[in-house]
């Protein structure tokens, strides 16, 4: 991935103060067991398109950011996380960290915003659009294109997130 394949450049940021949750017209609002539906707003800006994932922190949701017109993905931390004051306190500590980390093969992380109407936090990250790496390499089996050179290609990859993380003195 190049530099011009990124969604955009973030500005990165702690909000503590965010807006009251919106919801637009016709749309629905956040189901009983917190997971929110197509075209719900988040933090008054944030466009719900769609889910990308789920995790032990919480769900992850492709987004369109209202203001700037591009696409972010905000994961909802779980309300077990978001309530607790040492687990916030190091997602807090890790999220001054990385926000830093600009590179072409580490998602950007924007912002960490707190929902006061609902007691949750969002974690808003650059959105790259593509498919998990098992799906992916399932997928190369099975087209017969899994190489040797399209791993050492991935692995490489990695390698450089790596060692520009441990020179920013983050691993």
């Amino acid at each position: 991935m190049s530099e011009n394949d990124k969604t955009f450049a973030p500005r990165a940021h702690i909000r503590g103060d965010a807006g009251e949750m919106n919801t637009l017209p016709g749309a629905q609002e956040e189901k009983a067991d917190g997971i929110f539906s197509v075209g719900t707003l988040l933090l008054g800006r944030y466009e719900v398109l769609g889910e990308l994932g789920r995790g032990g922190m919480g769900i992850v949701y492709r987004c369109l950011e209202k203001v700037s017109g591009t696409e972010v993905a905000v994961k909802t931390l779980s309300p077990e996380l978001s309530k607790s004051g040492w687990e916030m306190e190091q997602i807090r500590k890790n999220f001054q960290i990385v926000h830093n980390l600009h590179h072409p093969y580490i998602a950007n992380y924007n912002a960490l915003e707190l929902d006061k109407a609902r007691g949750s936090y969002y974690l808003v990250m650059e959105y790259i659009a593509g498919e998990e790496l098992r799906y992916y390499l399932r997928r190369l089996h099975q087209e017969e294109r899994f190489s040797e050179k399209e791993i050492v290609k991935l692995i490489t990859q990695a390698a450089k997130a790596i060692d520009f993380a441990h020179n920013k003195r983050v691993l």
